[in-house]
């Protein structure tokens, strides 16, 4: 097995082997359930009457829309050096990705100089109405360096949230490649 992820030299042989995708499909698993920005509005002033309720979550939502014309965001950066080959770091990142419920939009790479950029969509939170991910992995010497940028579009503030992704994406991601490693996958 330990062969199998250190010969990888495609995202496309991830998505072919059943059993590295199904390492992403209990990794979404394991992340946890935070309420949408919607949810969060509905259920938070449930003692509100309907009527004030309803004001909040369109107030909220035109907000958001005026922001986005206006060309408001909130853009958080970190970067992070992995160690691993290249299998190891493209199969943790997709893994902690998924861990946090964020939907694949686009996957490029460069097959011959192993280089990978994965674009995601951030779900709607409490804290923010949701956004983009962009995670860049640039091949070292038996390492990568891996930027990510968190983008919330149409506000401000996101009250942290790029950074706790951003941060949690990290440790995610050296978790899966030392497990990984221990399993010999």
């Amino acid at each position: 097995m330990s062969a199998q992820l250190t010969q990888i030299r495609s995202v496309k042989e991830i998505f072919s082997s059943p059993e590295l995708i199904s390492r992403i499909r209990e990794s979404a698993a394991l992340g946890p359930h935070s309420a949408s920005a919607d949810e969060f509005l509905r259920e938070f002033p449930s003692y509100f009457r309907w009527h004030v309720r309803a004001g909040m979550i369109v107030g909220s939502r035109a907000g958001y829309v005026a922001g986005k014309a206006f060309g408001f965001k909130s853009t958080t950066k970190r970067n992070r050096v992995l160690d691993g080959p290249y299998g190891y770091v493209a199969l943790s990142l997709l893994c902690a990705i998924s861990k946090q419920k964020c939907p694949l939009t686009a996957i490029k790479e460069n097959e011959e100089q192993q280089q990978l950029m994965i674009y995601a969509d951030i779900p709607s939170s409490a804290k923010a109405w949701g956004g983009t991910l962009l995670v860049n992995a640039i091949p070292q010497i038996g390492r990568y360096e891996v930027s990510g940028t968190a983008t919330f579009h149409g506000q401000l503030i996101a009250w942290g949230k790029g950074n706790q992704m951003l941060r949690q994406l990290w440790q995610d991601s050296e978790t899966f490649i030392t497990r990984f490693s221990i399993e010999q996958l």
